[in-house]
């Protein structure tokens, strides 16, 4: 690559350039330091260019060392950047404002972005690199020198571009369109009627990509402007990311609560307090009313679900997290729920969680003969579900582990998944991927697969994702199955690192990382006998919400393995009498649940 010296050498003859090939490499440099040559096919044309275009005069630039063509980039590509700046910085600043906006609207015209709005993502996908590459020169310009049916025009350029990366899981070029987008339309977007629907948009998008990149305050607060500013009827995606944003900052109930608010306006009725015995009921006509189905009947894709009845699955959907997290009496009642409703709108892939919550329910009460059939159910709807769709993949994903868990062969689950990792890649859905293969790799631990090449499979997946730079939590559980798994092979380091995160995420809000990270701090110490602070590990994760019912029977289980395990160890009757007060809650919870609660006592 060119030296600086030389660089400099020559910028001071630049003024020996015939004046079209100076302007030239004014439009050039408002690109940066690279513009790819289809690009500049495009350009022609465009008033701010030499009347005989950029062409002429390309010869020129290379042999003065100004420019060269990188073949194998396709692309033409300033020698060094301190000749782009150069260049750039020169320009007055009215004259560059208005350079961004004439190549930012010829190239939008000679696209036909006003017509892309809603387009498939089949005819929108091949000209990617160039919308974005037009809207980059809008956002370029600023805001303060465009009228109000420019920023209007721009504002929906910027929504297709941050629609269009949204789609790629490129969240953070999506994010930075879709603030653009929010920007040209001003504040009062949302009492403009006519723009109501476009600033709805846009704060959708906004909120889905800063809940992606983990930036949860941020999605609270574009998800809330929906909420305060959209008619109900189309602000459920609104209330369905700030459901989940508060779930993610460990506010479960607080999600639960909005949930179940917004079902109430929505017609929907979860009662509260039924006894057990009611819950049982439910469940057993829940499943009666799946087998009075065929299984073509179940599975029979909908190929126009309206947009309102997807957006409610979606709720469900987070409305049974947050429950779940803080495994909420009404839990059953949700599940039966989703189901009941997808038995009469028809099953999606945002509602086969609930079979799979019914299976583990149902698993529960002895009934491990219904665990096949809920499987093959869901994974026909997952199969026959959209693979161009980000949330189909993700629930794939994340039913195909749970199902691996409770009944479904390993082989075939992995085979499922690896399928899943080649299709979403194309798709360019990298989240979907390394999510599957991040539960390839913990799934292989179960089937006895060797630590070091489980550790291999784990490397690979950091170090792609690490490149990614967009995955922030899905890359902290990965990098915390690698602390476990190390821990298994060798524990000299491993506790302390942990340690050394536990004290970070204290000075956070991060109520989810905590969490992950003291479950993996627990078993880090569980499997090496580290029985006190395995203990000490478990009070800290009760201490977090006291209200979980199956996290007390969860760590109550750890609790009397450590007091009797400690007893025999020689620490004293203490643990002893620990021990035998744990045996004693088993014997009790053993009559709500014989299967689950006995093979735990035995």
């Amino acid at each position: 690559s060119m030296g600086g010296d030389v660089a400099s050498l020559v910028v001071e003859n630049l003024s020996s350039l015939q004046p079209g090939a100076l302007k030239s490499l004014e439009v050039l440099s408002c690109f940066g330091i690279q513009v790819s040559l289809q690009t500049v096919t495009m350009l022609q044309g465009c008033s701010c260019l030499p009347e005989e275009g950029i062409e002429p005069y390309l010869d020129e630039l290379v042999g003065k060392g100004v420019l060269s063509r990188e073949v194998s980039l396709s692309s033409l590509v300033f020698s060094h950047d301190l000749i782009q700046q150069h260049i750039y910085e020169n320009i007055p600043s009215e004259e560059r404002i208005s350079l961004h906006i004439e190549i930012g609207t010829h190239l939008g015209s000679v696209l036909s972005l006003d017509s892309l709005m809603g387009a498939p993502f089949s005819r929108v996908a091949p000209q990617y690199p160039f919308i974005t590459a037009a809207v980059n020169q809008i956002n370029s310009s600023g805001l303060s020198s465009c009228d109000t049916h420019q920023r209007l025009r721009f504002a929906q350029w910027n929504a297709l571009a941050g629609k269009q990366s949204w789609d790629r899981s490129n969240c953070d070029a999506g994010l930075n369109y879709f603030k653009f987008g929010i920007s040209f339309l001003g504040d009062a977007a949302w009492q403009n009627e006519s723009q109501n629907d476009l600033c709805r948009l846009l704060h959708e998008g906004a909120a889905a990509c800063s809940f992606t990149l983990g930036e949860n305050k941020a999605c609270l607060r574009y998800a809330s402007d929906i909420i305060s500013n959209a008619a109900f009827d189309v602000s459920l995606v609104g209330h369905y990311l700030y459901i989940r944003s508060l779930e993610t900052l460990g506010r479960f109930s607080d999600g639960l609560n909005h949930s179940l608010g917004v079902f109430e306006k929505l017609g929907f009725h979860f009662p509260t307090q039924l006894s057990p015995r009611d819950k049982m009921n439910t469940l057993e006509r829940t499943k009666e009313a799946i087998y009075s189905k065929t299984f073509e009947e179940l599975t029979e894709p909908r190929q126009h679900m309206p947009t309102l009845t997807r957006n409610v699955y979606k709720l469900m959907d987070a409305c049974y997290i947050s429950a779940n997290r803080i495994a909420s009496p009404i839990l059953p009642i949700l599940a039966c729920s989703i189901i009941n409703f997808s038995l009469e709108n028809g099953l999606s892939g945002e509602s086969c969680c609930a079979y799979v919550l019914l299976g583990v329910m149902r698993m529960g009460m002895g009934k491990f003969n219904e665990a096949p059939y809920y499987t093959r159910i869901v994974l026909a709807v997952l199969d026959s579900s959209p693979t161009s769709s980000t949330t189909i993949r993700r629930a794939r994903s994340i039913c195909y582990n749970y199902l691996s868990i409770l009944h479904f062969p390993f082989k075939e689950t992995e085979v499922l998944l690896r399928t899943l990792v080649k299709e979403a890649l194309r798709y360019g859905d990298t989240e979907s991927a390394y999510e599957s293969l991040r539960n390839i790799s913990a799934l292989s631990v179960f089937t006895g697969e060797k630590l070091s090449t489980v550790m291999v499979s784990l490397n690979n997946v950091i170090s792609h994702m690490t490149k990614v730079k967009k995955m922030k939590q899905s890359l902290q559980l990965v990098l915390l199955d690698k602390l476990l798994v190390t821990s298994w092979m060798s524990s000299d380091e491993v506790g302390p690192t942990i340690d050394a995160l536990i004290e970070k995420h204290k000075t956070t809000n991060q109520a989810w990382d905590m969490e992950l990270t003291l479950y993996t701090r627990f078993f880090v110490a569980f499997w090496n006998e580290e029985h006190e602070t395995a203990l000490f590990t478990l009070n800290d994760l009760l201490s977090m919400n006291l209200k979980v019912q199956l996290k007390y029977v969860y760590f109550k289980f750890y609790h009397g393995i450590i007091a009797f395990q400690q007893y025999r160890n020689g620490e004293g009757e203490g643990w002893l009498d620990q021990g035998k007060d744990c045996l004693e809650k088993f014997k009790v919870w053993s009559s709500l649940s014989a299967t689950n609660f006995e093979s735990k006592l035995l």
